[in-house]
């Protein structure tokens, strides 16, 4: 129809964005879903050097395990931090739990800072081990606000599949004026406690979806998403939804996007970056 708005959506495929690990493959936490798993397939900061990047990257996700004061120590390698943005490269920092008392000096170098969210303890406690308030998480926000506008994360599924926290944590968040979420989904993982799990059922997801797109201006699909045709039939939900970036895509995504008679852009960072 003449003079209607047509819906442009974001693509990111993540290939110039690399996970660095700033605490090699330990972790304070065993959590049910990760296991440390995902922490064995990202290099380690200490093993970057500046010479080996050769224009592969433009980014970089400074993440790792917590350690018992539930954050990830990015302070411990300030000097890598500030060469790395020194020579141009993008930060996005997973920093886990952070205090006003904490040393917070990173974050002055930090182009985003990507945060987990749980909107009840009794969760977080079943799947992490961890005695984290959701006041800690809402502390946690606002401190990081004081430096720039976080890109929240909040998993679907988090507790086994099952729909637990979800649409608390999305009560909480419209409250903080957010104007962007990113929306994960669980994945049942080899080698940890839920690896026999399954996905949420996609009725389930798609009401989340839905209640998130009336409460945020921007809507994302991060990166964890199950496999096969469960991704399939995610990305094109997500899309009729009208979800802004989509993390990931296949190609039967841009197919759909063509059939919607949407406009795309590519992108190849993480997309808290964008």
């Amino acid at each position: 129809m003449k003079g209607q708005t047509v819906k442009k959506v974001i693509l990111t495929n993540l290939r110039r964005t690399l996970p660095l690990s700033i605490t090699r493959g330990s972790c304070s936490l065993n959590c049910k879903h990760c296991g440390r798993h995902y922490l064995k397939k990202m290099m380690w900061i200490e093993n970057i050097s500046l010479d080996m990047l050769d224009g592969k990257y433009d980014s970089f996700l400074v993440s790792g395990g917590l350690n018992g004061k539930l954050r990830v120590p990015i302070e411990n390698f300030m000097d890598k931090i500030i060469a790395l943005k020194g020579f141009g490269y993008k930060l996005n920092f997973h920093v886990g739990i952070v205090k006003s008392e904490d040393n917070l000096e990173f974050l002055k170098y930090a182009d985003a800072v990507s945060l987990d969210f749980v909107g009840d303890s009794e969760v977080v406690s079943e799947v992490y081990g961890a005695k984290i308030s959701v006041k800690d998480y809402l502390d946690t926000i606002e401190n990081v606000r004081k430096y720039l506008e976080p890109s929240v994360h909040l998993t679907i599924g988090l507790q086994c599949g099952k729909i637990t926290h979800e649409y608390r944590s999305l009560e909480i968040l419209k409250e903080l004026g957010l104007k962007k979420l990113i929306l994960n989904v669980f994945i049942p993982t080899s080698g940890t406690a839920y690896q026999n799990c399954f996905p949420p059922e996609f009725n389930d997801v798609k009401q989340i979806f839905q209640k998130a797109r009336l409460y945020f201006p921007k809507l994302i699909l991060g990166c964890m998403q199950p496999r096969g045709l469960y991704r399939t039939t995610l990305q094109k939900l997500a899309l009729d939804i009208g979800f802004d970036i989509i993390t990931k895509p296949i190609p039967k995504t841009y197919s759909y996007i063509s059939e919607l008679g949407y406009e795309f852009s590519d992108s190849q960072e993480c997309c808290a970056l964008i």
